[in-house]
């Protein structure tokens, strides 16, 4: 929406209320020239920049990444396990009562275990599409508001 065409610049609302607040010489020439030079952007480009921009969809990007990896930590119910350490054993024997560190290596494969991990899967899956879905929420119902606000400027 064209407001003013001054000097070839096409002024918006904002910008004219800036200028008219603005006591008499308060603003710099260099700033009030970026004012009025200042580009405009279309709709697409206003609903880009916010959702580049915006934390509620940096959040949701987040959780669905948090998301991503509860679902790699069930899958992972599927892999061999294999713990180490060291004991803190007294060996007795002998004369010499003394502490010996022992190492300990335990390996262990699930071979079945009644559908528990293959139900945690299909949970953090379905938590998949939920974080997916409440991220295009987040991206939709920012760009409604941005599109408002283009509209209403």
């Amino acid at each position: 929406m064209m407001i003013l065409n001054l000097f070839g610049q096409t002024l918006s609302r904002r910008m004219i209320l800036a200028l008219i607040a603005a006591p008499v010489g308060a603003l710099h020439p260099h700033v009030a020239a970026q004012m009025v030079a200042a580009p405009v952007l279309t709709m697409e480009q206003a609903v880009q920049r916010a959702i580049e921009w915006h934390p509620s969809v940096e959040e949701a990007v987040g959780r669905l990444d948090a998301q991503a990896e509860e679902r790699n930590v069930a899958k992972s119910g599927y892999q061999p396990r294999i713990t180490a350490g060291v004991g803190s054993d007294v060996a007795r024997g002998g004369d010499d009562n003394r502490w010996r560190p022992r190492a300990n290596i335990n390996a262990s494969q699930m071979i079945h275990d009644f559908g528990k991990v293959r139900s945690d899967v299909r949970a953090a899956e379905a938590g998949d599409l939920v974080f997916h879905a409440r991220l295009l929420f987040a991206v939709d119902r920012l760009a409604r508001e941005t599109a408002q606000a283009v509209v209403e400027n």
